[in-house]
């Protein structure tokens, strides 16, 4: 993701294992769990590394609503308008 989605997610420490959930509000209801069904090996995971990175080489272009989640702590949301052939890569850091 551009730097305004990743500063969204700058709250705490990085969070391994933290879940990505997204939504396209244009194309309700998809999202994320119904892509994942889908995805070729290679698209990149909705979790985060050790690192606390989630990386994703392909999204739809649009406006998308994203929220991380991770037992024990604070989830955060944001949305961000993506364009054709970006690559979304954010550094999960909750806040418990």
């Amino acid at each position: 993701f551009r730097d305004n989605v990743e500063s969204a997610f700058r709250g705490g420490q990085p969070v391994e294992g933290a879940q990505l959930i997204y939504t396209f509000p244009a194309l309700q209801p998809l999202n994320s769990s119904m892509v994942a069904e889908y995805e070729p090996p290679g698209f990149g995971s909705n979790r985060s590394n050790a690192k606390g990175e989630i990386r994703k080489p392909y999204m739809a272009a649009g406006t998308l609503v994203v929220q991380i989640v991770k037992d024990g702590y604070r989830a955060a949301a944001t949305s961000v308008t993506l364009v054709a052939g970006e690559a979304a890569s954010v550094t999960v850091k909750l806040e418990r």
